[in-house]
């Protein structure tokens, strides 16, 4: 995350509103078969992939994940598997307390 990053976080944090990490393109790639659900979403990234700077497909799907967790269909955090290892505590959030959501349960390597 940029600087500029951090500051609209917190600006978010201190409006209320919930800090939620993504990666489209890993996300694109890794549950691409994974739910149903998402296969419209899928269908809308490949087509402003084409038609637009991929930044804002990537706009797109971030703001779709951040709606799965905000309104509860995704109830994984990414986070919670470094909370639960040995190394816990590598993370840090100095925006404030984020999350990771993710379409499925993921086990720790």
């Amino acid at each position: 995350m940029t600087i500029n990053g951090a500051i609209v976080a917190m600006a978010a944090r201190d409006m209320g509103l919930p800090i939620v990490e993504s990666h489209p393109k890993l996300l694109m790639r890794a549950a691409r078969h994974a739910d149903p659900e998402m296969r419209d979403l899928f269908a809308v990234y490949d087509d402003l992939c084409i038609r637009a700077p991929d930044h804002e497909a990537d706009a797109v799907v971030a703001a779709w994940c951040a709606s799965r967790s905000v309104y509860g269909r995704w109830r994984w955090n990414l986070y919670d598997m470094d909370r639960d290892s040995e190394d816990s505590g590598d993370l840090l959030f100095p925006a404030g307390e984020a999350v990771y959501p993710w379409p499925e349960r993921v086990a720790a390597p």
